[in-house]
């Protein structure tokens, strides 16, 4: 995948959205880049997660349950940028894993609210190892295989096309 194409659609997905600035759209953009290297839509081996950010359904349907139910407006945002059908908020677990895996943009929105619903903010632009770190914490979590080393090399794969 050309990877300025995919930040110029991530950062589409954001402005839309409403939650952009230039460290959302990094922390996206690698993440994305480490989980997946935007090459895969689904989990290596037999886990559940989807999309080039490999985010478990069930974890969709968190963001749903107990942060969009609580904000309409974003909800509806969603709807709007992820071009959804009304009463997705009310999916399954099935139907979210498909969502996740053939909606750009709404994996893109999940990606975003994962990281926005984290109690600290946004590392900055340019400072990798504390992206790493914020990704390890709060995205692959300790019960992850990943590693800030492998966020680092992801990283260090960055094009500038």
């Amino acid at each position: 995948m050309n990877q300025t194409q995919i930040r110029r659609v991530i950062q589409k997905v954001l402005n839309n959205l409403g939650y952009d600035s230039e460290d959302a759209l990094e922390m996206v953009f690698l993440t994305g880049l480490v989980e997946s290297k935007y090459n895969y839509l689904e989990q290596l081996g037999s886990g559940p997660a989807k999309s080039f950010f490999q985010i478990e359904p069930n974890t969709c349907k968190d963001i749903i349950e107990n942060y969009l139910s609580y904000k309409i407006t974003t909800r509806q945002k969603v709807t709007e940028t992820a071009k959804l059908y009304d009463g997705w908020h009310k999916a399954s677990t099935e139907q979210l894993a498909y969502l996740l895996e053939t909606n750009i943009a709404f994996a893109i929105c999940m990606c975003r609210l994962h990281y926005r619903r984290v109690p600290t903010a946004l590392p900055k632009k340019g400072d990798a190892r504390g992206f790493g770190t914020y990704w390890k914490k709060w995205f692959n979590t300790h019960l992850g295989a990943g590693t800030i080393e492998k966020f680092l090399e992801a990283e260090g794969r960055r094009k500038d096309e």
